[in-house]
């Protein structure tokens, strides 16, 4: 028999306790259940009596050896559930959640609703509301480019573009393996063209834009590590500014309808290669008398999951059984999922256009990394393991900037933006991109540095020519 101990005792709790006890076979023993509220203490719940708080949850846990807690408490948010399981810590018992409200169609609690905590859940973030008729007379009988289409980013944004009924979605990467699995995931439902490609090769940009004219152009594609590309600063420089200028040139050319860069929280007072690129990459829209095309940035911060970010390594680490590597003990960064980040890139996406406009996403509190990962081992039973702490790698802040600051309110609540200062002189840009690209095409990758961040000051307006 298999210990239970059941968090919640109002409607989901007692929901769950009737599943278990009409499911014998599983062979779960309820232990008891833990409530904060003082007046439900020594109370029964179906025959199962409150123990107490969740300040009990350790002591009960040692003492009863419970091997699982299932949280029962569907409205709980992120702080909520951090708390709670950081009184569970030393209970070495495995942790499952009843889903949210929203998760349980039926009104009802089922045990295979009952699933494992994942990270998503730390993080805990508010549902996110966008306005689907604006996103879908926006998309609706498109066609419709996403370069860097199977990175995690681009991935999760064509599935949901897809949804939108487009006239036709082109799918460009170079990463032919996960360019064609997304494929292969899409192309029953919509007419879906996959396009193996590099954003740096100006031939092959211009004969698929002569080829399927795409209407709207969401840009992904960018190298976005931030301790690799200080090490592999001219790749960074060809792909992030010199690939985009590319896509922006074709698409002024073509008269598109919109284009809508994808950037970063790091393209603010950057201090980082990956952000004075992505930078200098938001400031070549300026270079462009808007007439048809209306050119927009959507910047926010890390992806909880997405491919390089710490929560894989983590996974990937606490499976080898190693210390997990953070680099600085109060180093905080800011995170949202994929789905909301992709939800607001539409929505932001599909408002009246100001050419040139940034728009920025609410990324909520910031997290701290540390904190990540205890959590993450405690979910996994694997406290042991432990944490090693490596140092802040090259590129790297202790914490990231808030890209809400200076900006204003949309009518999306997750949703804020500034419009960019304009280049006082774009002709003076014009020929510093010919100067950066002279540098890089001479291997020149000190100087190259150099005049990057020299670059970012003078778009800032803080340089002047």
């Amino acid at each position: 028999m298999k210990n239970l101990l059941v968090i919640g005792a109002g409607d989901a709790g007692w929901r769950v306790i009737r599943e278990i006890q009409a499911h014998r076979e599983l062979g779960y023993q309820i232990i008891g259940l833990i409530d904060d509220d003082p007046e439900k203490l020594k109370k029964e719940v179906m025959g199962v009596r409150v123990l107490g708080g969740r300040e009990r949850i350790c002591e009960i846990g040692k003492k009863e050896r419970v091997d699982e807690i299932i949280l029962a408490i569907p409205s709980a948010d992120g702080k909520v559930i951090r708390e709670i399981i950081n009184h569970c810590k030393e209970t070495r018992a495995s942790f499952k959640i009843v889903p949210g409200i929203l998760e349980i169609l039926s009104g009802d609690v089922q045990l295979h609703q009952i699933r494992e905590v994942s990270p998503e859940d730390l993080l805990g973030r508010e549902t996110v509301t966008v306005n689907i008729d604006e996103i879908s007379s926006f998309l609706k009988g498109k066609r419709v480019l996403i370069t860097g289409a199977a990175g995690s980013i681009g991935s999760e944004l064509s599935r949901y573009v897809a949804k939108f009924s487009p006239d036709k979605l082109f799918l460009l990467d170079h990463n032919e393996n996960d360019l064609y699995l997304l494929y292969l995931s899409l192309k029953e439902s919509i007419e879906v063209i996959p396009i193996v490609a590099d954003i740096r090769d100006g031939r092959r940009l211009e004969t698929i834009f002569k080829t399927f004219s795409p209407e709207i152009i969401f840009h992904s594609a960018a190298l976005k590590h931030v301790p690799l590309m200080e090490a592999n600063l001219i790749e960074a420089i060809k792909t992030n500014i010199f690939g985009t200028q590319l896509l922006i040139e074709l698409g002024e050319r073509s008269s598109i309808e919109r284009f809508i860069l994808i950037s970063t929280d790091k393209a603010s007072v950057p201090i980082s290669v990956m952000g004075a690129t992505k930078r200098v990459a938001e400031s070549l829209f300026q270079l462009y008398t808007p007439n048809k095309t209306r050119f927009s940035v959507v910047r926010f911060g890390n992806i909880l999951g997405s491919n390089g970010s710490v929560l894989p390594i983590f996974r990937s680490q606490i499976k080898r059984r190693v210390p997990l590597t953070v680099t600085h003990q109060e180093a905080s960064r800011y995170f949202m999922t994929q789905a909301e980040a992709v939800s607001l890139i539409l929505q932001a996406a599909s408002f009246e256009a100001v050419s040139g406009r940034i728009y920025v996403l609410d990324m909520g509190e910031a997290v701290n990394i540390t904190d990540l990962a205890k959590n993450l081992l405690i979910l996994s039973s694997a406290q042991e393991i432990g944490i090693e702490y490596i140092g802040l790698r090259p590129g790297e802040r202790l914490k990231e900037e808030d890209i809400r600051k200076g900006t204003k309110p949309t009518t999306c609540s997750k949703i804020f933006y500034k419009d960019q200062d304009p280049v006082k002189n774009p002709k003076a840009l014009i020929r510093k991109l010919h100067i950066l690209k002279n540098i890089i095409e001479r291997e020149d990758t000190e100087r190259a540095r150099e005049f990057l961040f020299e670059m970012v000051k003078f778009v800032d307006g803080i340089l002047l020519e």
